[in-house]
């Protein structure tokens, strides 16, 4: 009886707060199109917690839609002073979009629309009453998707700096009890992501040997005249020296 009256609480809190979102922890997965995390219902609001590593530089998250549907997405990363400054991107990969330069191969017939957070100077700060955990937001869009399929949301870190973010998708609050049960063990995850604990792991920023962008994309740039002259040149000499031989 306490336990369905605490829930009840729980329920009734949510459902008059703003930005409640379904809680999620990728740990270390969904790196890639292949393995990307499945997102149910792309109105519904849920929410993906990231640590940034150099083995896990990009989190990607599938969705499916019909033409016209609507996707809010939403970035952002928990209120640490040495977070500040931090500005991850944030792509939509989808069918019908026009292409737009990013890091990565872009599945076949798809196009990519980017959610840029370098120009923040003052994010919006956001607490989260029921964890108490505190976050910044970055940006957030609400893009039409033109064509009927699957898509993917991605975010990673430009200079492949690691780090933490979140990305959020949906504005329909819909907790069931067992999300509401769930939610409630997830208490000292949530704090320990937001490193609010005495004990919670701070892991140290640094740049990666080879970031994204560093590997290139299917929308990667032509090669320089210069570098292209190079390269026809290594390949001349090498057919001379076969030649004299």
């Amino acid at each position: 009886m306490v336990i369905r009256l605490f829930l009840f609480i729980f329920a009734f809190g949510l459902s008059a707060t703003s930005n409640a979102h379904k809680p999620f922890f990728s740990d270390g997965q969904f790196s890639g199109p292949e393995s990307a995390y499945q997102i149910e219902d792309i109105d519904v609001s849920i929410v993906l917690y990231h640590e940034v590593t150099c083995d896990s530089q990009a989190v990607w998250l599938r969705f499916d839609n019909k033409a016209g549907d609507l996707l809010y997405h939403q970035v952002g990363v928990p209120y640490l002073e040495r977070m500040s400054d931090y500005r991850p991107v944030l792509a939509v990969v989808a069918p019908g979009l026009e292409m737009e330069d990013v890091p990565f191969e872009v599945p076949e017939g798809m196009g990519a629309k980017i959610l840029e957070t370098s120009w923040v100077q003052e994010p919006e700060e956001f607490l989260e009453p029921f964890t108490s955990t505190r976050s910044w937001i970055l940006n957030d869009n609400l893009l039409e998707l033109p064509a009927e399929g699957e898509g993917y949301v991605v975010a990673w870190h430009p200079e492949g700096l690691t780090g933490k973010l979140w990305v959020a998708v949906g504005t329909v609050e819909d907790f069931t009890p067992d999300d509401i049960a769930r939610v409630t063990g997830l208490g000292r995850r949530l704090q320990d992501f937001h490193e609010q604990r005495n004990h919670s792991p701070r892991p140290e920023m640094m740049i990666c040997d080879s970031p994204l962008s560093a590997q290139g994309g299917c929308a990667a740039s032509p090669p320089s005249w210069p570098f292209l002259c190079l390269f026809l040149w290594c390949i001349a000499r090498r057919k001379t020296g076969h030649k004299r031989t």
